[in-house]
């Protein structure tokens, strides 16, 4: 029972964003796997499980990296590293800093735009890395992300 457990914990993690104990507990209680909380805690602890802010900005369980089954790393193989694909040709890139804790919010917002100027973004606790598209200059990624921080233009 406990194996079957912990595999619905691992699933249900690596499928949905879930922020509580008592959510992950009605997931499992879906698939008739009662658990209470006590032991919810031990499995969570034992799994390795942490949080870790969605790009939503929601606190969410993840996995540690060597706690993924082999299927959540992807079946595509290209070469001899799982799930690689390639490298991308990418234009300039802005480093922002941010008070404690407000990255992950700015970063939805920037995404949210969905500037054709940019590749992708990132964040930490303090940091934001906005990757421009190739051929994209500075002050046109500085433009595109201008609609969600204003005085990045200043």
């Amino acid at each position: 029972m406990r194996k079957k457990r912990l595999d619905a914990i691992r699933r249900h993690i690596l499928r949905s964003e879930i922020s509580t104990q008592e959510e992950l507990q009605t997931a499992l209680l879906s698939e008739d796997i009662p658990v209470s909380q006590a032991t919810l805690s031990r499995d969570l602890e034992i799994l390795g499980i942490e949080k870790s802010a969605s790009p939503s900005g929601k606190k969410v369980y993840i996995l540690p990296r060597d706690n993924r089954p082999p299927s959540s790393r992807g079946e595509l193989r290209i070469g001899r590293t799982e799930g690689f694909i390639g490298p991308v040709d990418t234009g300039e890139m802005l480093l922002l800093n941010t008070a404690e804790g407000h990255a992950a919010r700015i970063a939805s917002e920037i995404k949210e735009l969905s500037a054709p100027e940019v590749a992708d973004v990132f964040f930490g606790p303090t940091h934001i890395v906005v990757i421009g598209q190739k051929g994209t200059t500075r002050q046109a990624l500085l433009c595109a992300i201008a609609p969600a921080i204003p005085e990045v233009l200043r």
